[in-house]
């Protein structure tokens, strides 16, 4: 039992590194992107990288999630393991064949509804290719999370990451091929990772040609239901890039995306967090005994991340100015305006993810979800269409925001028979009081009343640090505790 539970959290080590690698690198290349590519150029690579996201999500049919649950019933025998894992990429890799030739032939009818002023040749194209192969690469890493193969799965993760930024080097630096040079190294280095995949599920003799009726029937009837919440995000992301692109231009869509990774960067530290709160809470829902002492418990940890995030996206939005002047030319310097707006979209997801943790408790609810998650994303889409053409970039960060908030009241009122343990208005106060302290702190930013830069910094320094003090005061007896336990070591 203890080999196991070090299992886990060893594994759970190995896969947080590694997903925080991928997730901070195309943050980490904003500075070879922006500087050896024009803002028109960083849009077309933003939008193409949306509909991979999307199109790649359709080729694997969910199939991601079954593997790993599949896995759990089929691992004592390997050939029927063997049978899992092969169906599934001969299922995916000829159903993504099929959707390759469709879209290849049939792109006179989609190309520029979806892709406005860029040719088919050679963006769109690579972008297809580049779904098709990542989706096999992505089961691929989902077999290998199922088998717990941790140390496999991370280092693929690290070799796939230092080809990324090699091949991009030399596609954009040195042959100076642009958005075509990405897409170009992308493709290639997701096509040998597939070669990869091939040779070493071969050598483990779990891949031949092989499709099992009967477990395909099974992985389709669970996968199925979960695409379309999957789907719904993707959809959302890239439906906002398209609208941008098509009633702005590409060179607006690249101050979007530019500004999006800020707010990326803020969401790899929510759900990293989550990831652990939401297994504990669990433990804690399920004790029987000392209820009233684990509410406190949880009440008071939630306090606390809120309190926690509300630090790190302060600190991201309020520096962010800073950091794209350094980190691009100044081309893209204006970019800054919007990271504060996608940091305070961010922010109203934390109390979001809380309640719907109480959601995915209650296993009756979690069906529920996916209601809230497409109401959310129709209203996103919805108000993007009508916003963009009045507000431009604001306009599409500003209907992410409304519709979150939708999705919070929606999921609230959800869960209004159950006890969710948390004082609403208290977690609405939370998450509100760090989003007005950020509006204060970047203001004067905005109407440039500071004449240097090391007014501007040293004025933001001193309000991060008021906050600070203003969470250890409103907190001055959880602080107290803490303080005690770690003088007491």
């Amino acid at each position: 039992m203890q080999s196991d539970k070090k299992k886990v959290l060893t594994n759970s080590l190995m896969y947080t590194s590694g997903n925080i690698l991928l997730r901070f690198f195309s943050f980490l290349l904003i500075p070879l992107y922006t500087a050896f590519l024009v803002l028109e150029q960083y849009g077309i690579v933003n939008l193409a990288f949306g509909f991979v996201n999307v199109f790649s999500c359709i080729i694997m049919m969910g199939l991601q999630y079954s593997v790993v649950r599949f896995y759990a019933d089929f691992k004592h025998d390997k050939n029927k393991v063997a049978q899992l894992i092969s169906t599934i990429i001969c299922v995916v890799s000829i159903f993504g064949s099929m959707m390759v030739v469709i879209l290849i032939l049939s792109n006179n009818l989609w190309n520029n509804l979806l892709f406005k002023r860029i040719a088919f040749l050679p963006v769109v194209l690579l972008a297809i290719l580049i779904s098709f192969v990542s989706a096999l690469y992505n089961l691929y890493q989902e077999s290998l999370k199922g088998m717990q193969q941790a140390k496999k799965s991370v280092l693929l993760s690290y070799v796939f990451f230092l080809l990324m930024l090699g091949s991009n080097i030399l596609t954009v630096v040195v042959l100076k091929q642009g958005a075509t040079g990405i897409l170009t190294s992308t493709f290639a280095i997701n096509l040998l990772m597939v070669l990869m995949m091939i040779i070493d599920l071969r050598k483990q003799k779990l891949l031949y040609f092989c499709i099992n009726k009967d477990i395909l029937k099974q992985l389709l009837k669970y996968s199925l239901p979960l695409l379309p919440h999957s789907l719904s995000f993707n959809i959302s992301n890239f439906f906002t890039r398209i609208i941008i692109n098509s009633k702005m231009t590409a060179s607006m869509l690249g101050f979007y995306s530019l500004a999006s990774q800020f707010g990326g960067v803020a969401d790899v530290v929510s759900n990293s967090v989550q990831s652990a709160f939401q297994p504990w809470l669990f433990s804690k829902l399920n004790e029987t005994s000392n209820n009233n002492q684990n509410y406190d418990e949880i009440r008071n940890l939630t306090s606390q991340l809120l309190w926690l995030y509300g630090l790190i996206y302060l600190v991201i939005g309020a520096f962010a100015e800073e950091a794209i002047n350094i980190m691009t030319n100044i081309d893209y310097h204006s970019a800054w305006t919007y990271v504060p707006l996608f940091i305070m979209s961010v922010a109203i997801k934390s109390p979001l993810h809380f309640y719907q943790n109480f959601m995915y408790y209650h296993k009756e609810m979690s069906k529920y979800i996916f209601l809230c998650t497409m109401a959310g994303c129709l209203l996103s889409m919805l108000l993007v269409w009508f916003m963009i053409p009045i507000f431009g970039v604001y306009g599409a960060i500003l209907a992410d925001i409304i519709a979150l908030i939708l999705r919070l009241f929606i999921t609230k009122s959800m869960l209004k028979h159950k006890n969710t343990i948390y004082s609403f208005n208290k977690i609405i106060a939370i998450t509100i009081i760090p989003i007005i302290w950020l509006g204060i702190t970047v203001l004067p930013s905005y109407v440039n009343l500071f004449t240097t830069w090391y007014y501007s910094i040293g004025y933001k320094v001193i309000l991060c640090i008021g906050y600070i003090i203003m969470v250890i005061i409103l907190n001055k007896g959880i602080s107290k505790v803490l303080i005690d336990k770690l003088l007491h070591r």
